[in-house]
């Protein structure tokens, strides 16, 4: 088959296309940018290349410049494969795009628009003939196993890892934002994305809350953005929703619900969602979507994430106001501030309880399904389930995260100091890192005085600093060696702990800012950067609790050794 260059700098989705292309038997190379994609085109010259947009350090549109720009790979075909597909039709043709599928696609669709783009047989049709010879060979009595078949439990899951994924992106986005209109025209575009519509409208109310202040909308269609009229906020079902303050969701036949009159050019609807936009102390507005992609109707799953995007962006657009409402007025800035933390505090609580439970599911079907308790797996499918088991714990571990920065900022992460033997606590964790070093191929080493004495610590939170700093130790070190040793520092009231690797290292650049909230150090290896770079900043929290401190020694190429201390404990 054909040598194709999947590029997508969420390892994730880079999974997804590369299983999923090498089922269909092709040779897939890899990318995380568009820099590195045109590197390897220019050395592998592949058949055709599946890339994002929105990438570091070269995005989609800047790698096809340069593609088209080299006359030696100029006439490399490209498909985009991106969340922003509607953007990205602007600029398609005029830069020989041969297609732009939106993202989250189905596995059939991006086979056939890879099959099409590469002059072969769709990949329905190849199925359809497997499918035909099966059914005449059972006839003869013959058994023909199953081809080109895409594993079912394969397409569902990647499908709620996308949808997780894309929602704490969108939550940490909007967070972030301090542009009102900037911020609701990101909400849009991604709800539209995430849900799976083809057009979305935002509507804002004014301070009076009987007309609409903001209209935003989100097409797949750009000629529609320009066509629609702002309707009243109380029409029809938009009315019943705010009312109500509830979602609502319908397909056709609509009755006189009103429903017809949304659609920006007179066109038919099929179906209808609506969410209204609330917070904790105010309704803002409402969110509507007409026409499912992929279905006639929109399901409880899109009404329950719909509902959890709206109070993502109700909150997040709360906080925006505030702010501003605080800079006006000086007197109430503390109370203002207090204010946001605590909505924010919630808003992470809400959001990270609507992921853990669908995250929760699919870790448990996931582990059914590997256990062969719903059947026996062949090689293939279990590898696809594996990748989505490994994805799934990476979320987890995510959110878990995010609750601790929260709990962090909202001064609510706690200790429970007490006497304990550092050597004691860290023997077990130490065994099973030094396992996992051994099968990598690093050396370990430990050096824990047997007389180093107690300290005053909290057990978890003190195994949860070591447990994050041996596991980059494990990630940014290829080969060579991992080292943990402790002895008593200088000061005579500290117990000193080392943790070393002879890694990767850190730029003296990137040395002042490992500590900062959601920093990933540039220079990273892009198959380590798994995470949303809070573990050093939530264990420097940790440390500072319990009176200690931590700091790094590191050069490029030659390691990084990460120092923390831990007081000494009570004498009896």
């Amino acid at each position: 088959m054909a040598r194709i260059l999947a590029v997508d700098d969420r390892p994730i989705n880079l999974q997804f296309l590369v299983s999923l292309l090498s089922h269909d038997g092709h040779n897939v190379l890899e990318a995380s940018d568009g820099q590195e994609a045109l590197d390897i085109t220019r050395d592998q010259h592949p058949d055709l290349v599946i890339a994002d947009i929105e990438m570091p350090v070269m995005d989609g549109y800047q790698f096809v410049i340069h593609l088209r720009n080299d006359p030696g790979i100029a006439g490399t075909p490209v498909i985009f494969y991106t969340a922003h597909a509607g953007d990205a039709r602007f600029v398609a043709q005029p830069s020989g795009i041969m297609q732009v599928l939106t993202k989250p696609a189905e596995p059939e669709l991006i086979l056939n628009t890879v099959s099409s783009a590469l002059g072969e047989p769709s990949f329905t049709d190849r199925r359809m003939q497997s499918t035909d010879r099966r059914m005449q060979s059972d006839r003869a009595g013959a058994g023909l196993e199953s081809a080109g078949k895409i594993p079912d439990a394969l397409i569902a899951l990647q499908a709620i890892s996308l949808r997780l994924s894309a929602l704490i992106e969108l939550g940490l986005e909007l967070a972030s934002e301090r542009d009102p209109q900037c911020q609701l025209d990101r909400f849009c575009s991604a709800a539209r994305s995430i849900i799976g519509s083809s057009y979305a409208a935002l509507g804002i109310l004014d301070e009076g809350k009987q007309s609409i202040r903001t209209f935003v909308v989100s097409t797949r269609d750009p000629e529609k953005k320009s066509n629609h009229n702002i309707p009243p906020a109380y029409h029809g079902v938009l009315g019943t929703v705010l009312t109500e303050r509830r979602p609502l969701r319908l397909r056709n036949p609509f009755s006189d619900l009103g429903v017809m009159d949304l659609s920006p050019d007179g066109s038919p609807v099929s179906s209808f969602l609506c969410v209204p936009l609330l917070s904790p102390t105010d309704v803002y507005g409402w969110l509507y979507l007409l026409d499912k992609l992929g279905a006639e109707e929109f399901s409880e799953e899109d009404e329950r994430l719909a509902g959890t995007l709206a109070a993502q962006v109700a909150l997040a657009y709360e906080n925006v106001m505030l702010y501003e409402t605080a800079a006006r007025n000086a007197e109430e800035l503390d109370k203002h501030r207090r204010q946001q933390l605590e909505m924010k505090d919630q808003f992470v609580s809400h959001v990270s309880h609507e992921l853990r439970s669908p995250l929760a599911a699919l870790h448990q079907f996931t582990t059914i399904l590997l256990d062969g308790m719903a059947g026996e797996l062949n090689s293939e499918q279990r590898e696809y389930l594996e990748i989505v088991l490994k994805n799934s714990l990476q979320l987890r571990d995510m959110i878990g995260d995010l609750l601790e920065v929260t709990r962090a900022q909202a001064g609510k992460l706690t200790i429970e100091p007490q006497p304990i033997s550092l050597c004691d606590l860290f023997r077990p964790m130490i065994q099973t890192y030094e396992q996992r070093a051994t099968e990598k191929g690093i050396a370990f080493q430990t050096r824990c005085p047997s007389d180093l004495p107690l300290v005053q610590a909290d057990p978890n939170r003190i195994g949860q600093v070591l447990s994050n700093l041996l596991d980059n130790a494990m990630k940014f070190t290829a080969r060579g060696t991992i080292s943990v040793s402790g002895h008593k520092d200088e000061d005579d009231e500290f117990v000193r702990i080392a943790v070393a690797d002879t890694g990767c290292g850190i730029s003296a650049d990137s040395l002042p800012k490992i500590f900062d909230r959601l920093y990933q150090a540039p220079n990273t290896l892009q198959s380590s950067r798994k995470g949303l770079g809070l573990g050093l900043h939530i264990c420097k929290h940790l440390v500072e609790l319990h009176g200690g401190r931590i700091w790094v020694e590191s050069k490029e190429d030659e390691g990084t050794t990460v120092f923390f201390t831990v007081p000494l404990g009570t004498i009896q």
